[in-house]
């Protein structure tokens, strides 16, 4: 049987190598200041940068970091899709590797999350606050989110950076998608959402990897996908296993616990 843990976080990295080891540390404090058990799933997705030798280092040195290394790039979300396959946690948070997501407010978030309850799928966001991008990135991403909220019901503050119960985390699990979008699938599956404003930092290292016509495009699937979902339309799928080898956790138990997860999916 597959042991569980707390409390799982699930970060996708694509030319992190600057602030990965950070955001370690400091998840790392915050999570063992909440004690309980938990674990820090990194999804390297075919990063360029050398993120994926910082990760094994990690995954070396604690046996609560796993890593999971795509053999080709996916996309933020598919790779965040596949480390939720992967998460034991009762909760499960997934955030930002660039440190724009605050793991200081972690607690208050999973805090936010028990408080819910069980009863349903459930996603606590992190709500997005300040300036924290060039204005021009403000209005649109603004606009856009304004549009699924008005559609959809999800926060407009909402972003990736959230925490869910198992039940959510299941909901994902029933679509595999080569391209998926996670609030959009969250909302069509009857999930409940609470936002948390959260103030979100400037970046403080490098650039985001979404231009402004990736951008554009992402937000076409997203609307594309809420579409078919919400006229009964089987997305797109499935969509291949790129995982190309899995990192850390605790040897054995690893590899079997890993095999379950994706028969499940």
């Amino acid at each position: 049987m597959i042991s569980s843990v707390d409390t799982s976080v699930v970060v996708p990295v694509f030319k992190n190598a600057e602030t990965v080891l950070e955001l370690y540390r400091r998840v790392a404090t915050v999570l063992q200041s909440l004690g309980g058990t938990w674990e820090l799933i990194f999804v390297d997705d075919a990063s360029p940068d050398g993120s994926l030798q910082h990760l094994r280092k990690l995954a070396q040195e604690d046996p609560r970091v796993v890593v999971l290394a795509l053999a080709e790039n996916v996309g933020q979300h598919r790779a965040v899709w596949l480390g939720l396959q992967r998460a034991r946690g009762q909760m499960v948070a997934v955030m930002d590797a660039d440190l724009q997501d605050p793991p200081e407010a972690l607690p208050a978030v999973l805090r936010a999350l028990q408080d819910a309850g069980a009863e349903k799928p459930t996603v606590v966001f992190a709500g997005r606050q300040g300036r924290y991008q060039s204005w021009p990135r403000m209005v649109t991403s603004r606009f856009f989110k304004h549009l699924l909220h008005l559609w959809l019901g999800l926060p407009a503050d909402a972003g990736l950076f959230c925490v869910m119960n198992r039940k959510a985390v299941a909901c994902l699990a029933r679509w595999d998608v080569p391209r998926p979008y996670l609030q959009v699938m969250l909302a069509c599956a009857g999930a409940s959402f609470v936002s948390l404003p959260v103030t979100r930092p400037l970046r403080p290292a490098g650039v985001s990897s979404y231009s402004s016509w990736r951008r554009l495009v992402l937000a076409l699937r997203a609307l594309g996908l809420a579409l078919r979902l919400k006229l009964h339309m089987p997305p797109r799928g499935p969509a291949p296993w790129p995982i190309r080898e899995c990192i850390g956790g605790s040897g054995e138990h690893e590899k079997q616990s890993w095999e379950v997860f994706r028969d499940a999916s």
